[in-house]
Parts: C-alpha cells; sequence; structure tokens
C-alpha cells in the first residue's frame, strides 16, 4: 500500500466516525457491539482484542487497495471507519460503498445502525455500559488527561475527517491556512443540534463538545483540542506548541502494553532523558529508554482541528537528531527522506449526511491543492477572528458573521478555490462540491435539514439520518 505522501497527484484517506444506535434510537452499548464485531470476524475481518480485557476492539480487512480498519472510539456507540488512501475521490467513494455493504449488515442484524449525524442524539444510561474495556482510555486517565467526564462527553461526538497528501515541507502552511477557514467548514457543514431528544442552542453542538475533552484539572491540556493561540511557523514550533505540556507521556511497551512514567513530563522532557522510571498499568516497576519508535506516539498526541500527521520510516531517525534539529528549528530538513506517511489530518467536520459524503473530502483536497488561493482568503482577517468563527458558526451556522459582515461571500469564494484546485487534477471531482454550493443557495447546512425533521417528530427525523 502506498501512502498518502507518495504521490503525483495529491492521494485521499477518509475516515469516517458515525454514531451506533439501537432500534430505539439510543447509543448502543459495549455488550451489543461485541456481538457485531464477532459477527465480522466470521465473514472474514480479523479482529484485535484489548490486552488485558480480551474484548474485542478493532477489526481489519483488505478490500485490494490496502487494510480498511474499523474501531470504536472511547465507546461502542460510536465507529471509526479508516480508509487506506486512494488516488481519487471518486476511487474513495467506491471503496467507503463496499465496505458499508458488509458493515451495515452486520449492525442491522444486532438491532443496530449508523447515523449520518454528528454527535448522539438520545441519552447515556450508563457511561460504562457505553464505554470500551479498553487500557488506553484507562491509561489516558491515570496519566490525568482524561477522565469519566471528558470520556463522557466523547461517547457522543462524532466527525468525517479527511486526509489529503503533503510534502513535510508545506506541512505547516497547510496547517494554518486551513485552521483559519475551520469556521467557515462548521458553518456549511454543521450537523449536530440534537443531544438528550432536544434541539439545542448550538447548530454544531459537537465543537463545543470537543473543546471540553481536555479541559480538566491540570492546565495546559485544553491546548490539546483548541484552536491555536497563534499560527505555527514552522514544524518545530509547532511540536514545541504541544509537546510542551503535561501531556499524555504514553508508551507503548514492546509488546503493546502501556506505560507511564513516574513523574508528571512533556514529551520534550520524556525524549530529552536517557532512562525514565515508570509503571505500567498493573503498577509493575518499569525502567524505559527513550526509543525512535516512541514517536509514533508523540507526534500524533494532539487532537486540533487540523494537524500534519507525520509517521517515521522505522531505523531512519534518531532521538538526538531529531531534538536537536527541533531545538535548531531545522526539523522539515531532517525529516525530509525519512516519513513512511506523511499528511494533513482535517477534523473540523461532522459526520456527513446520506449520500453526501464525499462533499467534504473534496472540498479539502481542493484547498489543499490550491494553496496560493486558499491563503488569498486567509489573509483577509486576523488570526483571531478566525478562532472566534469557529464558535460563531457553530450557533449560527450560515448565519454567521465575522467582523462584522456575512460569511456567505467566504463560503463562495472557499467553493470555488476548492472547485479550481480540482480542476488541476485530471478525475473530474469538482461534481462532488454540487451539494456544498446547494446548502449555500438555500441558506440551510445540515443542522437545520436535522432540526426541520426532529420538529415533525423523532422517527421522522431517524429516518432522515439512519443508514
Amino acid at each position: 500500500m502506498r501512502s498518502l505522501a507518495e504521490f503525483e497527484e495529491r492521494r485521499v484517506g477518509l475516515e469516517f466516525e458515525n454514531p451506533v444506535i439501537d432500534a430505539t434510537g439510543n447509543p448502543a452499548s459495549s455488550a451489543s457491539m461485541q456481538e457485531v464485531w464477532g459477527d465480522l470476524a466470521s465473514s472474514g475481518w480479523q479482529v484485535g482484542r484489548d490486552s488485558d480485557s480480551q474484548e474485542i476492539i478493532s477489526a481489519g480487512k483488505d478490500f485490494g487497495h490496502g487494510t480498511v480498519v474499523l474501531t470504536s472510539d472511547c465507546a461502542a456507540c460510536n465507529l471509526e471507519m479508516a480508509l487506506p488512501p486512494c488516488q481519487t475521490i471518486s476511487e474513495a467513494g467506491a471503496l467507503y460503498a463496499r465496505v458499508s455493504a458488509e458493515v451495515l449488515p452486520a449492525l442491522a442484524a444486532r438491532g443496530l445502525s449508523l447515523l449520518a449525524y454528528g454527535i448522539q442524539p438520545g441519552a447515556f444510561a450508563d457511561v460504562d455500559e457505553a464505554r470500551i474495556p479498553s487500557t488506553h482510555y484507562q491509561a489516558l486517565e491515570r496519566a490525568g488527561s482524561g477522565n469519566r467526564f471528558t470520556n463522557a462527553i466523547m461517547l457522543a461526538n462524532s466527525a468525517h475527517q479527511v486526509g489529503v497528501g503533503i510534502r513535510v515541507c508545506e506541512a505547516v502552511e497547510v496547517t494554518n491556512e486551513l485552521l483559519k477557514i475551520t469556521g467557515l467548514v462548521v458553518a456549511l457543514c454543521g450537523n449536530s443540534p440534537i443531544h438528550g431528544w432536544r434541539v439545542l442552542p448550538w447548530k454544531e453542538w459537537r465543537v463545543l463538545g470537543w473543546d471540553f475533552r481536555f479541559i480538566v484539572d491540570t492546565p495546559g491540556y485544553e491546548k490539546l483540542t483548541q484552536f491555536p493561540s497563534r499560527p505555527f511557523r514552522t514544524l518545530g514550533d509547532y511540536y514545541s506548541y504541544y509537546w510542551d505540556t503535561p501531556s499524555m507521556i504514553l508508551v507503548p511497551l514492546r509488546e503493546g502494553r502501556w506505560i507511564l512514567p513516574d513523574e508528571e513530563l512533556t514529551y520534550g522532557e520524556y525524549f530529552s532523558k536517557s532512562r525514565v522510571s515508570a509503571r505500567d498499568l498493573s503498577g509493575e516497576a518499569r525502567e524505559l529508554t527513550p526509543e525512535p519508535h516512541d514517536f509514533d506516539v508523540a507526534l500524533r498526541a494532539m487532537w486540533p482541528l487540523v494537524k500534519p500527521h507525520l509517521i517515521v520510516e522505522p531505523g531512519s531517525v534518531n532521538v538526538r537528531e531529531f531534538f536537536d534539529s527541533l531545538r535548531d528549528d531545522t526539523l522539515e530538513d531532517y525529516l525530509e527522506g525519512r516519513l513512511s506517511n506523511c499528511y494533513v489530518e482535517y477534523r473540523g467536520g461532522a459526520a456527513s449526511p446520506c449520500g453526501e459524503e464525499l462533499a467534504l473530502p473534496s472540498l479539502i483536497l481542493g484547498l489543499v491543492n490550491n494553496l496560493a488561493a486558499l491563503k488569498e482568503i486567509g489573509y483577509r482577517h486576523a488570526w483571531e477572528q478566525w478562532g472566534e468563527l469557529i464558535y460563531k458558526a457553530a450557533a449560527r451556522g450560515l448565519e454567521a458573521r465575522i467582523d462584522g459582515q456575512s460569511v456567505v461571500p467566504l463560503l463562495e469564494a472557499l467553493i470555488e478555490t476548492a472547485a479550481e484546485g480540482l480542476s488541476t487534477r485530471p478525475y473530474g471531482e469538482g461534481a462532488h462540491l454540487d451539494v456544498l454550493r446547494e446548502r449555500l443557495a438555500r441558506r440551510r447546512n445540515p443542522a437545520d435539514m436535522a432540526v426541520e425533521a426532529f420538529r415533525r417528530g423523532r422517527e421522522n427525523f431517524l429516518r432522515r439520518v439512519r443508514y
């Protein structure tokens, strides 16, 4: 399987995360999802089990493009479908259809279904019943970066994420520009105004819940998810910003278990040491020597709305050399040729309506492929105004304003910028943007449509959003 970084034309990867509900419309339980995982195993999917509980937490299957991986985030009532990168949007859409044709019947056989919606619309009976018995989440809580409250919020949170291949030299520039326009994406794609079977005063409540994810007792965690306080200058600046945090020092042991240092460390401090005393989740004492493959955790241990996703080539990096280049602000040069994958992960879009799943990937791919024009849009407002727009758009959707002006002209420019970016590719992908043009012409985003359906009754709403 080729990575997103190996391209003549940029490659695209889809990661679709949707709520799972039972026949009543309420969140699926962990027990019911264990039955689904077992059924998938019987039909050729290779399942993964938690190292302690031995319950199934994932499944994978090769559909010819590479392995498709199914997981749940921290709750059984949330299914994530990670597709390997494809050359075109249409190719990715065809792969998504093939996978769905196996997954949806497996859910239906157990009385479950997916929702084309951004959060769980129903109410949770019990957090522990819905949570996955995963050592990963035990480790997060032990490290102080998560707790029952924040994980309970995440039970409700679903998104459609997009990966677009980039070169390491453009990683930070792409990240900054996509961060700026996230409020516009929220206005256009917001799809989570209903929770607890009532209409909320936010058209995109998912964004608010995501910010709450890391507001915990230890100051600093919140910046792992929130709009950054400033744009980034370089990759070194990016990682210094996030790693200068009492972050989750979670290093998988070589046998796949999680280990936590005995003292509170940032990732920068961890990698600067030759040895670190630690314990695994059973309390057994361990000693860690920081190693290059520990970067696989550290390089993705932040969850902002946009992030460069870098995976180092095994054996190609040295811990000391990496941090020397980080300190000297030459990380782009050091990592050139040392990455097995390099892409930007866009995380700002809610789960899409049924049949509209390819609109957001097309938008993001087109924008990255037309970066100079995207920057022209970004110049129109200050960084702080772009950050504030995310919350204004979450509350008001297409009626949001930035610096006193309607977002509609900006959205028109955004869609046409993406269309221009896609037109330089020989695949006819621009047609997938028509859905977004229609939303703008109607001045109604998916959240508006969801509320309208819900006003006509819960069953009407579920018929609209259920696969």
